[in-house]
């Protein structure tokens, strides 16, 4: 072998060394988007668990749709005080979403407060905002689990220690009261 024949290996070796290189900080970077995405969720969250409650709160015990929706909010709170990371957490606030739903199919005449008006202007901008940060969530595990699946990634093991990410399903429709909000 003469130099020139060296001289091509380790110029392939260095450009395969900096793809890999390249790689793992993509990888690296949207594992940290998807972190950030994670926190922004469990944010917008615990907003919309906050005005269910101030909703609640301001409704009182009226029928059994609220006491239901006050019950759901208080799972869906000490849930996210726990800041546990289940698949009942899922269901907790899919419940939520559906109590919220149920509430306001039930009660057409909570709009007669200027207070309740306004609390329900909170708690649409909240389910909005849940909305949008499952969605980013979700697009940047895909992302994520989109990259880690090549070969390459699991051939030389570039994801490391890091958590395989999970994309998260549950209820976040908003009710349709709170669409024109």
């Amino acid at each position: 072998m003469n130099w020139t024949n060296w001289l091509l290996l380790v110029l392939v070796l260095l450009i395969f060394t900096w793809y890999l290189s390249n790689l793992a900080g993509r990888l690296d970077r949207l594992h940290l988007k998807a972190e950030a995405a994670r926190a922004s969720l469990d944010a917008q969250l615990a907003h919309r668990t906050s005005a269910v409650g101030r909703l609640v709160e301001k409704i009182g015990d009226s029928n059994q749709s609220i006491t239901s929706l006050k019950t759901a909010w208080r799972e869906a709170l000490m849930i996210e005080l726990a800041q546990s990371d289940t698949q009942s957490q899922w269901q907790i606030e899919t419940e939520l979403t559906l109590r919220l739903n149920e509430v306001f199919e039930t009660q057409p005449s909570l709009e007669g407060d200027p207070a309740i008006t306004e609390l329900m202007r909170d708690l649409a901008a909240a389910c909005r905002r849940v909305q949008y940060a499952r969605a980013f969530h979700n697009d940047a595990q895909k992302a994520a689990l989109e990259v880690r699946s090549r070969w390459v990634v699991r051939s030389f093991r570039l994801a490391g220690r890091a958590r395989l990410p999970q994309v998260i399903e549950f209820a976040d429709h908003i009710p349709q009261a709170l669409l024109n909000k």
